[in-house]
């Protein structure tokens, strides 16, 4: 319910946004289980080059981090 409200509040319904939705572990990063430590983070191979490529093409990108659903 929270997230609706919000894309309302930034994409007026007369507006139409391409969207990229991506988890976080196993996607974007290594999964690592807990990752409360920053120095852990190993991002994958060639994901920065993914993502700039699909924000270049007019993509909203959303970040998840679906472990707990």
């Amino acid at each position: 319910m929270y997230f609706a409200i919000s894309l309302r509040l930034i994409l007026p319904n007369t507006t139409k946004q391409k969207a990229l939705f991506l988890d976080r572990d196993g996607v974007i990063n290594r999964d690592i289980g807990y990752a409360c430590d920053p120095g852990r983070i190993d991002f994958l191979p060639g994901i920065f080059e993914f993502c700039q490529a699909f924000q270049v093409a007019g993509y909203l990108l959303i970040v998840g981090m679906m472990g707990a659903v």
